[in-house]
């Protein structure tokens, strides 16, 4: 039995073993290779210590002999640890491993327990959209989908990072959780969340999902770059490719830079015929974000 205080996001008595999770017939990867890439990257904090992660739940670190398993989270006054042990499957504990991790990251991986002990699942009419955007608003970070999408309607077209919100996730928990889900450096994540401001609800036309009538509650972030440096950081990660010029950088559709003035075109186009270049208006997301010259 598993026990979950609310009061401090502390979560003992788990067993939920950290591997890949399912992965869809469309999709890139699984859908908790995020979780191995959070646990097992390390940190330095603010006072300049270095703390390290699991090398071992590494994606493509596998382990034939043995699983990792998160086992317990506590959350409490400047401090937040993980509980990760390593054991036979079915069998004796071998080794635990108390990680610290910054805030975030525990604040995250605290609501995908709470998933995955409650089998809690996304609600698809209200989402998370999280817009990433330049110092200056002279350029967004987002992602354009493949042609891959279950939904043939959204290939090829430009979304904001985000997803569904899960049943009793907050609006802050998902933006956390869909960002380190969906960008993989998470370093880059880490300087995101702690520039992130969330956004009053919106009620959006939905366009490419049933008959194209009906609105979803887009709760929303912006995540604005401090400083033009930060910014290219951000940049140079998302669009990170390899040595033959794959994309990287994310781990769910493909990663794009776009201007402020090609978005403002494309915007005008948008309005004139719903669904030409962006899923679910939000287009008008971040139309309101570009006009923004101070954070709400």
């Amino acid at each position: 039995m598993s026990d979950f205080d609310y009061a401090n996001q502390s979560l003992a008595n788990l067993r939920i073993p950290i591997n890949d999770g399912h992965k869809d017939a469309w999709a890139k990867e699984g859908h908790d290779v995020w979780v191995r890439r959070l646990l097992s990257e390390g940190y330095v904090n603010e006072g300049g210590a270095h703390h390290a992660g699991v090398p071992g739940v590494r994606p493509g670190n596998d382990s034939f002999n043995s699983t990792y398993y998160l086992t317990g989270i506590h959350r409490g006054e400047g401090t937040s640890v993980l509980h990760v042990d390593r054991g036979m499957p079915g069998g004796p504990r071998l080794r635990e491993n108390q990680v610290v991790l910054p805030t975030t990251r525990i604040e995250t991986l605290a609501a995908w327990a709470r998933m995955k002990v409650f089998g809690l699942n996304d609600q698809r009419d209200n989402c998370i959209n999280i817009v990433v955007v330049a110092h200056d608003n002279s350029g967004f970070l987002l992602q354009q989908k493949d042609g891959k999408h279950p939904n043939e309607k959204c290939n090829f077209k430009f979304c904001t990072f985000g997803g569904g919100i899960g049943e009793g996730e907050s609006h802050r928990e998902a933006a956390l959780r869909e960002l380190y889900e969906e960008i993989k450096d998470v370093r880059v994540v880490d300087e995101m969340t702690a520039q992130m401001q969330l956004q009053a609800s919106r009620q959006l036309d939905s366009v490419q999902w049933g008959d194209g009538t009906w609105t979803y509650n887009s709760n929303w972030a912006i995540c604005r770059a401090k400083d033009a440096d930060q910014f290219e950081r951000w940049r140079a990660a998302v669009l990170a490719t390899d040595a033959d010029g794959n994309s990287i950088g994310v781990a769910e559709s493909d990663p794009r830079y776009l201007s402020a003035e090609a978005f403002d075109g494309m915007h005008r186009e948008e309005e004139d015929k719903a669904g030409a270049h962006f899923v679910s208006k939000v287009n008008q997301l971040m139309l309101i974000t570009r006009r923004q010259s101070i954070l709400n």
